[in-house]
Formats: C-alpha cells, structure tokens, sequence
C-alpha cells in the first residue's frame, strides 16, 4: 500500500492514503530520513520510502508551480 507523508504531528506521522483519508503511526515506525512529501510503502509490515516515486511526484509539483507563478 501506498501513502504520502503529509506531516508530522508529536510523535506521529499523518499518512494520507489514495483515497484521501489519513491514517496514523508512530514516527519511529518509518525509515528516521522519511520527510513530508516522500512516498512511503507498506509491504511485509515494514515501512518505507519510494525514492523514485517520491523524486517523480516532486518534479510534477515543481512543474505545476512553475507554471502557476508565470500566470
């Protein structure tokens, strides 16, 4: 399953799944360099970051600012 790191709140993360609602876990369950806006994934009960979906999913942003400014 797939989440992005919305932020961080205590000693939790908020995740928010592809359906938009969120869901909560201990920080010290995600990899300590996991920050928000990484993709995490959860696969065989350990929590991790998708460098390449995370690095895809901040050019698209990148570029939709981009073009937000110039207007």
């Amino acid at each position: 399953m797939k989440y992005i790191l919305d932020r961080f709140e205590g000693h939790y993360a908020v995740l928010e799944l592809e359906d938009g609602k969120d869901k909560l876990v201990l920080t010290s369950e995600l990899p300590s360099r996991a920050k928000e806006g990484d993709i995490i994934e959860f696969t065989n009960n350990i929590y991790t970051i998708n460098i390449e979906e995370t690095i895809k999913r901040r050019r698209i942003l990148e570029e939709r600012m981009k073009k937000f400014k110039r207007k």
